[in-house]
């Protein structure tokens, strides 16, 4: 009964087809888990459910802990769900009446073009007297997501031209919300995450790594991102040359915007934007190496950097409102700081490059029509054999 009245309600409330293998009552353990909607699917082995209540080690009201979590899509079930909703539904009104069919296509290209003008009317990207919404607060002030060996699969439903495939072997979202600064705090870990691009069964690129996200965000009153920090472990990317004429046969033309905006929206950008931006920001890159394949003459380049950072801090405009109305007092400013250490070019076991560090950084003064830079850049490049280098893989790749 509990498993009918489950899908019930997903079906009803979210338009989700949810079903349920077994439950077991005495852990509620819930087993074979399938949803489905608009050709995506997610299939979950395990599903089950952790409180403080019982188990003082965990530290979260209420834990969810999903186990073997399989996300695709199906190409053959989204065409199907468009032929029932969209297909059938034209095919027989225009068996019934030809000539409502007519006048139907002309109302029908009439709300088209209205629906694209629409479109290119549509508002300017505002973040301005926005609010967290009290659910996200509340999931994360009382809950937690631990889910253990994730994959996911994309297949091309035009074409059938590629695949992605991406895995992980933990993933962890969790938060805490309240403090005498009513703020809430975040954290997303992913574990040794994987994807590649899969063309006529050949991996066209691959990459792999490790990433922690931490942040805090205002939860009273307006939106407001004060921090963010982001930590990527031993990244790894391997491409390979076919990879850009895979993206050169299946480049889109893009469409010519339709767009209509105010002449000041460029102005306006930043003030728009400004509560989404992390008032401090740092992002750590451990050893990381990107290996490009040459199959014609058999050549491997391989880039690698110990390690890179970037910090910045980000203080949004003073505003004050006084008897005259609101006055901006203080313009916005950023600061970057960026450095780069053993950043290597190799290519076929000879270095052709090895910077030692490069360091930069940069303050922005942000004006009504103009950006003040100020720039300082430190370098300190040990070795630099391109030209010999390369004149040398050259010789050997004709010989090859």
């Amino acid at each position: 009964l509990l498993p009918a009245l489950l899908s019930w309600l997903f079906k009803r409330k979210y338009h989700i087809k949810l079903k349920i293998g077994r439950i077991a009552v005495p852990k509620l353990i819930l087993r074979d888990v399938s949803l489905s909607k608009d050709g995506y699917s997610i299939h979950i082995e395990e599903v089950s459910f952790r409180s403080s209540f019982f188990n003082s080690e965990i530290n979260k009201l209420l834990s969810v802990v999903i186990k073997n979590l399989e996300l695709t899509n199906n190409a053959e079930e989204k065409r199907s769900a468009v032929v029932e909703t969209i297909l059938k539904p034209l095919l027989s009104k225009q068996n019934s009446n030809i000539r409502s069919d007519v006048l139907d296509n002309e109302a029908n290209n009439f709300s088209l073009n209205r629906d694209l003008a629409a479109m290119g009317k549509q508002k300017l990207l505002d973040f301005r007297n926005k609010k967290l919404p009290p659910s996200l607060i509340m999931f994360a002030q009382f809950m937690g997501v631990h889910i253990f060996n994730a994959t996911v699969t994309i297949n091309d439903t035009a074409n059938n031209a590629w695949s992605l495939h991406a895995s992980a072997s933990e993933l962890h979202a969790d938060g805490a919300a309240g403090g005498p600064a009513r703020a809430l705090v975040f954290s997303a870990n992913i574990v040794d995450a994987t994807s590649k691009i899969v063309s006529d069964k050949k991996c066209l690129a691959e990459a792999s790594c490790s990433v922690l996200i931490e942040g805090t965000v205002k939860a009273d009153g307006p939106l407001n991102v004060e921090k963010i920090h982001i930590v990527v472990s031993n990244p790894t990317v391997c491409v390979l040359d076919e990879l850009y004429s895979f993206l050169q046969k299946n480049k889109k033309r893009k469409r010519k915007s339709m767009g209509y905006f105010q002449e000041d929206h460029y102005i306006t950008i930043l003030p728009r934007l400004s509560p989404a931006i992390p008032k401090i920001f740092s992002l750590k890159i451990d050893t990381t190496k990107i290996t490009c394949v040459d199959n014609i003459t058999r050549t491997s380049f391989e880039t690698s950097v110990q390690s890179l950072q970037v910090n910045s801090r980000f203080s949004a405009a003073s505003v004050v409102v006084g008897p005259t109305g609101a006055e901006v007092v203080g313009l916005p400013q950023v600061y970057v700081a960026f450095q780069m250490d053993q950043v290597q070019l190799i290519a076929s076991d000879e270095t052709l490059m090895f910077l030692n560090k490069l360091k930069l950084d940069a303050k922005v003064k942000i004006f009504p029509l103009f950006f003040k830079f100020e720039t300082h850049l430190l370098s300190r490049l040990l070795s630099a054999k391109c030209e010999n280098s390369y004149e040398r893989l050259l010789i050997k790749s004709r010989d090859s």
